[in-house]
């Protein structure tokens, strides 16, 4: 009887271990699923198609009790404009031209950007950065997974040759990014902030998220996207540095 069953043991043994390859083969890794990312977004020759974007909404400020408008104008490859009209506050100006980040506001003026807040705009600025993950980023880690509103998702940690981190969050279903942190520069240092991206639209073939949530520390804000537009002419006037004598108007 024993000699019998050895024959059935080795197909069930040899059975589980194919079984096992198979599982372990199947498993995407953390490059696969940036591969599968990058579709989900509309994929990188339809995000070269496009030099130019403008994308309106509104913003609602939880610290100030208050909501604006916000206007985010892009230029490839490098450029890029933001205007918040704060209700009867003002307006809140920032631009990166390619080299000169700037920012002007009715409470400090016009100033120059420098250190990691340079460095910091210089990279919200690059109008590829969401098709570029694979060469921003010397390697990528797949750390688990975690659910974020019901929604299983992959989290991915990224690092850069020069030792910062990033995480992203990959629905498990559809590949599409639920939500992002990274540290940030701001004048008062450096701040966790973590990136809720919901309400995914299609755009010119793009997949755009049209509910994003930015938490950073103590402050935040919530942005609702109307409109976003490709292909529109914006001077490079736009996005440089305002005169100190216009400024000053």
């Amino acid at each position: 009887m024993i000699s019998r069953m050895k024959p059935l043991l080795s197909l069930t043994l040899a059975a589980a271990c194919l079984a096992s390859i198979f599982q372990v083969s199947a498993a995407p890794s953390a490059d696969d699923l940036i591969k599968e990312h990058l579709k989900a977004i509309g994929g990188v020759d339809t995000h070269k198609k496009f030099k130019t974007r403008q994308m309106k909404g509104v913003i609602e400020i939880q610290m100030m009790g208050t909501s604006a408008d916000m206007t985010i104008m892009s230029k490839a490859p490098n450029k890029q404009r933001t205007e918040i009209d704060l209700p009867g506050m003002g307006k809140i100006v920032e631009g990166y031209d390619g080299k000169v980040a700037w920012s002007q506001n009715p409470w400090t003026g016009l100033i120059e950007k420098t250190g990691g807040q340079l460095e910091q705009a210089k990279q919200q600025a690059d109008f590829y950065s969401d098709i570029e993950l694979t060469t921003r980023f010397a390697s990528w880690t797949l750390k688990g997974k975690e659910t974020i509103n019901g929604k299983v998702t992959d989290v991915l940690e990224g690092k850069t040759k020069d030792g910062k981190v990033e995480q992203l969050y990959l629905d498990e279903k559809t590949h599409l990014m639920l939500q992002r942190k990274a540290d940030a520069e701001t004048p008062e240092g450096k701040v966790s902030v973590t990136t809720k991206l919901d309400d995914y639209r299609d755009v010119d073939g793009i997949k755009m998220p049209f509910a994003i949530n930015v938490e950073a520390g103590p402050s935040g804000f919530k942005m609702a996207v109307k409109e976003v537009k490709h292909g529109m002419d914006l001077n490079d006037t736009l996005f440089a540095k305002p005169a100190a004598a216009a400024a000053a108007k």
